[in-house]
């Protein structure tokens, strides 16, 4: 496999568990009556976009 394939797939993966943890937290902080918004949910939500999109740009480049 291509070495910066590789890497692409590792940034995207990791942008996709972030935005999945963003998901997760959201969901979790309304079922318990806390604010949504709040905790990890939206420093999760930014570093998973900021992952995501240039791994998904990464690995149209490169595949």
């Amino acid at each position: 496999m291509n070495t910066l394939l590789a890497i692409a797939l590792l940034v995207l993966g990791v942008g996709f568990a972030l935005l999945a943890l963003s998901g997760i937290s959201f969901r979790f902080r309304a079922l318990c009556n806390k604010p949504a918004w709040g905790g990890v949910t939206v420093p999760a939500l930014l570093m998973g976009l900021a992952f995501f999109a240039p791994g998904l740009v990464m690995v149209y480049l490169f595949f």
